[in-house]
């Protein structure tokens, strides 16, 4: 698997759709196969792209789900899906550029994430 960052080395964010619609941001390329099932990858349940649109390979390698970068570069065919993705959520998509609507997406699903730990903390401590 490439590193999936930049010439300078900083991560390349990433986006990844499923066949029912929905769609998650990633830090980078590791962090989202990481998220992806074996199982899944080989039904072809997912497509993505990373912050400057292009096109992910999705594949199982001894059982490890790798992705890597690819020729395709589709920005707008990315930016297009993800607006559409998300004009259903409270993620604001305006004028939005690709890297500002997966930064944007990532910053949801972290809130999201900071949100449930907060509220299984004070049912435990109410208990």
């Amino acid at each position: 698997m490439s590193s999936g960052g930049t010439q300078d080395g900083s991560p390349v964010p990433v986006v990844v759709f499923d066949r029912s619609g929905g769609a998650w941001a990633f830090s980078d390329m590791a962090a989202a196969g990481e998220w992806m099932e074996a199982i899944d990858v080989d039904d072809g349940e997912y497509d993505a792209y990373d912050a400057n649109g292009c096109v992910l390979s999705i594949s199982v390698v001894d059982g490890r789900v790798v992705v890597d970068r690819t020729a395709g570069l589709f920005p707008a065919q990315a930016l297009e899906r993800l607006r559409t993705v998300l004009s259903a959520s409270p993620v604001a998509v305006g004028g939005r550029t690709l890297p500002e609507m997966i930064g944007a997406l990532l910053d949801q699903e972290r809130t999201s994430r900071i949100a449930r730990v907060v509220r299984r903390i004070r049912r435990l401590v109410r208990h």
